[in-house]
């Protein structure tokens, strides 16, 4: 890994951070920084070209294949000297973010210093709004000093101005969500003329008329122009040669579909008396399709208290999404992509997520038990399917070739349009919601760490096996054959002391864990069992585990439900790039065959450019087991399914076939003999199983990228 290509041209935000509380609860929005901090970042621009020029800008960020988010850099307030080393070293334009209290004497020393690149503002000010337009205006006025102090040319644009008049995207339609895309749009194109706060009578009036409409789509349906809005510009302004002839065709799309965990009981007293439980039904709400909080209410209770109460929780929920709307804005700064932020999901999930939670994954041992796991997959995507989506939007979303990051601890892959599993059609991330902490670790790593896959990147892999169990060791012999072929290392460790120190002395790009998983029903976290140990979330933080690519082929190592901070989380943590892991119990032969898939092929792809990104390439693989899975146990007596077999596996590389692959695959298998297909029923839908999360659409592939710059670069 290594740090992120920067320009003079950025412009660098600082905020300022207070100690983090170990024993704060992990559904509240981080109590150690400022909302206000991350919030205002909406309104400036990441590049000083933007007030100066922002079509040059524009064309270079569209096409562009390297990601430009913003910069900020997050300082402890306790680590003042540090920050002024920063501040005096970083030959950028920064912005210091401050509150008025706690930052007076910082305040006071820069004001001394007088750094015609520094400038402060004020997030606690009570005109924030004003200060926001000021400190812009003077940026507007300022800029060729700051392009001479920073001594950078102002670029003349190959291309035409962009008319701010014709832009797809001027209108703020006073849903507040709909404002993120609103201002990534027009901060691309130089347009800086909005203003910070809203219009509270307009704002109030379109509430009114969303309530009288509560199970409608209406605001949802507000995203598509935005999204259409998106997409034109880049189709505009996108000016490059793609390298392979399957490819997006439009920047992803940042869903964030948040979720109210039921796990969040256990965080408060077992006897709880009437007033808590109350209050713990305030922040347990969640909303209809068109966005209205659904609050229970107790018709005997004094009204006046009871109003009191829901809006203490109506008050908590608009601090959550307030803090979750910031991070869907940051994380679409990396390549201008739209926000989407879905209604809020709760107890109308609660039972069918259950039936998948981990106390229950012993009722699936039998094969009948199994084969039930996907018409329960299916049944629970439906469900968050009609409560999240409209048709409208589901018709936008299903010709949209584009990759998915969501910000969600629920299982958007399971979302099905026209029956088809939206993991099959789309490549699929999230961002786990749970902790929110976590989040603004996962950004700030991203934004300033780098990496790519290397050429020789099956020398950097490592496959730790962490068991003797005779199920596993018959894969034995294959998988040191492959080691051997292909180039990379495995080791069996069976105490957590040697898995720590085989990963710490090999340092592995890529690394595998093979082994049992397991629940603890205590503190609600997976571990993986190493020999008969269990490795688990502290294990990897407090020995500093750091890996780009983790995959972990193991049993529910992130289940979506009754649990908090899954072992996979911990690896995010520590910084992993992304980290492949299950949701459910999965079989050992059918998870052994996707990750040798994926390392008999690693090699070639890697030194071709095959994929573009690293989570194209585990999707691709993790999707392509539904066609070995139908047709392997096929070959040996329909000899005539094999080229068919061979067509679909090319096919599947392209957006378009996908559909129409999944639904003949569906028609082959009601052509199998209903034996032969119950038998094998649960594997073929096992690829439902698996989860990415982290930023895997941003881990570029070395050759890919050295490729499409000499075809557009030279």
């Amino acid at each position: 890994m290594k740090s992120r290509n920067a320009f003079k041209s950025d412009i660098v935000y600082i905020v300022l951070i207070d100690e983090y509380e170990k024993n704060q609860l992990p559904f509240l929005f981080p109590q150690n920084i400022n909302s206000s901090s991350l919030d205002c970042l909406k309104f400036f621009p990441k590049n000083i070209f933007q007030l100066e020029n922002p079509e040059y800008y524009l064309i270079n960020e569209i096409n562009d294949i390297n990601s430009k988010p913003y910069r900020i850099s997050f300082f402890k307030r306790t680590d003042k000297t540090e920050l002024l080393k920063f501040i005096n070293g970083t030959k950028n334009l920064k912005i210091l973010l401050l509150e008025d209290e706690k930052d007076k004497v910082l305040r006071s020393e820069l004001k001394k210093q007088n750094d015609f690149l520094t400038r402060i503002l004020n997030i606690d000010n009570s005109e924030f709004g004003s200060e926001i337009n000021s400190l812009l205006d003077t940026l507007i006025l300022e800029k060729n000093e700051i392009f001479r102090l920073l001594k950078i040319k102002n670029e003349e644009s190959e291309y035409l101005s962009i008319n701010i008049e014709l832009s797809q995207l001027k209108r703020y339609d006073y849903f507040i969500p709909t404002k993120n895309n609103y201002l990534i749009y027009n901060n691309l194109i130089g347009n800086f003329s909005f203003k910070y706060d809203t219009e509270e009578q307009v704002v109030e009036k379109e509430a009114k008329k969303a309530l009288k409409e509560s199970n409608s789509y209406n605001r949802l349906n507000l995203y598509l122009k935005q999204i259409e809005s998106f997409d034109f510009l880049t189709k505009t302004y996108d000016k490059v040669t793609f390298p392979l002839p399957y490819k997006f065709d439009v920047k992803p799309i940042i869903f964030c579909l948040p979720f109210n965990n039921p796990d969040i009981l256990d965080f408060f007293p077992r006897n709880k008396d009437k007033d808590l439980k109350k209050r713990i039904a305030t922040i347990q709400v969640e909303q209809t399709t068109n966005y209205i909080n659904i609050f229970e209410t107790s018709s005997d209770e004094d009204i006046t208290s009871e109003h009191i109460v829901v809006n203490a929780g109506a008050q908590f929920i608009k601090q959550k999404f307030q803090f979750l709307d910031s991070i869907g804005f940051l994380t679409s700064s990396f390549s201008f992509s739209p926000y989407v932020r879905l209604p809020l999901l709760g107890k109308s999930i609660y039972r069918e997520l259950s039936f998948l939670a981990p106390q229950h994954f012993h009722k699936f041992l039998t094969l009948k038990s199994q084969n039930k796991i996907s018409d329960t997959i299916f049944k629970i995507g439906d469900k968050i399917s009609i409560k999240i989506f409209s048709e409208k939007f589901k018709n936008n979303l299903k010709k949209r070739n584009s990759q998915i990051v969501g910000i969600s601890d629920l299982p958007l892959e399971w979302i099905r349009i026209n029956k088809i599993p939206l993991s099959f059609t789309h490549d699929i991330t999230r961002l786990p919601e749970t902790t929110h902490n976590n989040l603004i670790q996962s950004y700030a790593f991203n934004s300033v760490i780098d990496f790519e896959v290397k050429q020789d990147i099956i020398k950097r892999t490592l496959v730790i096996v962490g068991t003797e169990d005779i199920e596993f060791k018959k894969w034995r012999e294959i998988i040191d054959k492959s080691s051997k072929e292909k180039g990379f290392t495995i080791k069996t460790c069976l105490t957590v002391k040697d898995f720590i120190k085989t990963v710490l002395e090999f340092k592995p790009d890529f690394l595998i864990i093979d082994s049992h998983a397991d629940f603890n029903s205590t503190n609600k976290q997976t571990f993986i069992k190493i020999g008969n140990e269990e490795l688990t979330h502290d294990d990897i933080i407090n020995n500093l585990i750091t890996v780009p690519l983790v995959f972990l082929s193991a049993c529910g190592t992130s289940p979506t439900y009754g649990t908090f901070n899954p072992i996979a989380n911990a690896f995010l943590q520590m910084g992993a790039k992304s980290v492949t892991s299950t949701y459910l119990p999965i079989d050992i032969d059918s998870s052994t065959m996707i990750y040798l898939t994926i390392l008999n092929n690693l090699d070639s792809v890697a030194k071709k450019g095959s994929f573009n990104n690293w989570l194209e390439y585990i999707c691709y693989n993790v999707r392509s087991s539904l066609l070995h899975r139908t047709f392997i146990p096929l070959l040996d007596e329909s000899p005539e399914y094999e080229k068919i077999y061979h067509d679909l596996i090319q096919k599947i590389l392209y957006f378009k076939e996908r559909p129409n692959i999944f639904n003949e695959v569906q028609k082959i298998q009601q052509q199998i003999p209903r034996k032969i297909f119950n038998q094998n029923k649960s594997k073929i839908y096992e690829f439902l199983y698996y989860t990415n999360i982290g930023r895997g659409d941003l881990v570029l592939f070395e050759k890919y990228k050295e490729v499409f710059e000499k075809i557009n670069y030279s």
